[in-house]
């Protein structure tokens, strides 16, 4: 899906999550950091966008609305100005609201991967993808 052009970018913060993560599998006992829920949420976008090689963050999770403010918050500190909603969520239309509150624009529908089978290919859906200006 991406081309040699366009990366996603990385995120110093998820990454050390991911990592913290597949450190906590490999020994139980090791002492970890806290993060929230939203990050978590991020982090999990993240890693699934990475693994299908997507060029932008695709949330394809349900997305709790009250994540939302954090996530943005996130995703600007990080320099992330564009990321795509495919959740199959009933409140769609107040999540995209509730990015709308914060600055961010609905640009347009497009078709992304939203989840693995088990030949190693992608189940396709439709997000739409959003925007922001970055200051």
């Amino acid at each position: 899906m991406n081309n040699e052009l366009e990366k996603l970018p990385r995120i110093e913060l998820l990454e050390s999550m991911l990592l913290q993560r597949k450190r906590l599998k490999e020994d139980p006992n090791i002492a970890i950091d806290k993060y929230t829920d939203a990050q978590w949420y991020c982090a999990n976008a993240y890693e699934f966008s990475r693994r299908v090689e997507s060029a932008i963050l695709i949330f394809h999770e349900v997305c709790w609305e009250y994540f939302i403010p954090a996530i943005s918050g996130l995703l600007l500190k990080n320099k992330v100005d564009t990321f795509c909603l495919a959740c199959p969520s009933t409140n769609l239309m107040d999540e995209l609201k509730a990015f709308q509150d914060l600055g961010w624009e609905m640009f347009e529908v497009i078709k992304v991967p939203i989840c693995t089978l088990p030949d190693g290919g992608y189940l396709y859906g439709h997000g739409v993808q959003m925007v922001h200006e970055l200051n």
